[in-house]
């Protein structure tokens, strides 16, 4: 992790570069022991649901900004689409929405959760065919 001190007038935050190899969940909970007031993340769903992993049971606000793929639960939540948009919410006065995430066992997910062949069909789409 990358950290960075602003001055009183500015953010205090840590930053995160995503590998694709990593345990969202477990960076989250590291992340979460610092005590920030909010987390943002930048990706689509896939990245946004092991960001949410963790946060489910956390009263800690999410601020998403769409970068990945499907951006489905932001388009949902009337999210801008252009990032620089989407970021510029987080200076606006806004009201927090709790929204419903799906349980299965210790995990937590948005949008869907699935097994079998959906799962399988959806892991051999390449990202290119995705797009």
């Amino acid at each position: 992790m990358l950290e960075v001190a602003k001055s009183r007038d500015q953010w205090d935050y840590d930053l995160y570069e995503k590998t694709g190899e990593e345990d969202l969940k477990n960076i989250v909970h590291k992340a979460l022991e610092n005590r920030f007031d909010l987390l943002l993340v930048c990706g689509g769903d896939g990245t946004v649901s092991g960001v949410v992993d963790e946060l489910a049971e956390r009263d800690i606000p999410l601020g998403i900004i769409p970068s990945g793929t499907a951006n489905v639960f932001a388009t949902a939540l009337g999210i801008p689409e252009k990032p620089s948009d989407a970021f510029q919410l987080l200076f606006q006065e806004n009201a927090l929405k709790k929204v419903d995430v799906i349980q299965h066992q210790d995990r937590y997910y948005i949008l869907e959760c699935s097994m079998g062949v959906s799962a399988k069909s959806v892991e051999a789409v390449s990202r290119q065919e995705k797009e």
